[in-house]
């Protein structure tokens, strides 16, 4: 189960790094919105469905397993960290999801609604961000691509340092796409 949560965690970090990427292109105007943009989302929640489906399902085995883990102060806490912003992530999605459909039908349009809109779409971005800063260095680790534990605060610098600057560059484009 580990193995399936791992896999579909890296499908969701490339998808969701692609959407992303396709996102910027669009919201700074340099294509439409397309069909390609719509099958990467597509296909990336069903990726992140399964992703926390089975994590959830291996966090409540573990739970029941070991009830006192508490053991490892510092391992808990980025597990917690990562189970929490993991749950948040599949809230967010959601809401994600919403304003986009809420968007394309025209529904609600104006300034609050581009506030709104904004607003969760930034919390979307950082949340998932900020499940990533924690699980991508793991994941790394599990792969054997850090070996020495003195290179984990290094990684994790670096992992911290890309995901804030796509989260900015995102923001941007955003803000652009909304101001204009």
């Amino acid at each position: 189960m580990k193995k399936i949560v791992a896999i579909f965690g890296a499908l969701s970090t490339v998808l969701f790094l692609a959407h992303l990427i396709v996102a910027c292109i669009y919201y700074l105007g340099l294509m439409p919105y397309s069909f390609i943009h719509m099958t990467i989302g597509g296909v990336l929640s069903i990726t992140m469905s399964i992703h926390m489906v089975f994590a959830l399902t291996l966090m409540v085995k573990n739970r029941q397993r070991d009830k006192k883990a508490k053991q490892y102060p510092q391992l808990n806490m980025s597990l917690v960290l990562q189970s929490a912003s993991g749950i948040f992530t599949g809230i967010f999605l959601l809401f994600h999801i919403l304003v986009i459909e809420l968007d394309k039908s025209q529904t609600f349009q104006g300034t609050l609604f581009s506030i709104l809109y904004v607003a969760v779409e930034f919390g979307f971005v950082l949340i998932v961000g900020l499940h990533m800063a924690v699980s991508v260095p793991k994941h790394f680790i599990s792969m054997g691509a850090v070996k020495k534990r003195e290179n984990y605060p290094k990684l994790m610098r670096r992992t911290h340092i890309v995901l804030g600057l796509i989260l900015v560059v995102y923001m941007v484009s955003q803000i652009v796409f909304w101001t204009a």
